[in-house]
């Protein structure tokens, strides 16, 4: 894997989608962040703190397909 694409520009994303059947990786390590957050939080979450991961998942569904403002989330 390298970080820089054609005449040494970084090409991020596209490293970042070729890599895609490995993703499922990162699961485990961000569970893992998940839970230090969590333990790390100096007060209990509410019902606030549940939706705002569904609603960034509701983006990104929306994101997917869309050519709004040039992104495009693969």
């Amino acid at each position: 894997m390298t970080l820089s694409g054609p005449k040494g520009r970084d090409n991020w994303a596209g490293q970042f989608r070729e890599d895609r059947t490995r993703w499922f990786l990162w699961f485990p390590a961000l569970i893992g962040f998940g839970i230090a957050l969590y333990f790390s939080l100096h007060f209990e979450p509410g019902l606030p703190w549940l939706i705002l991961p569904v609603l960034f998942l509701l983006l990104i569904f929306v994101l997917k397909d869309s050519s709004f403002l040039s992104v495009r989330v693969v």
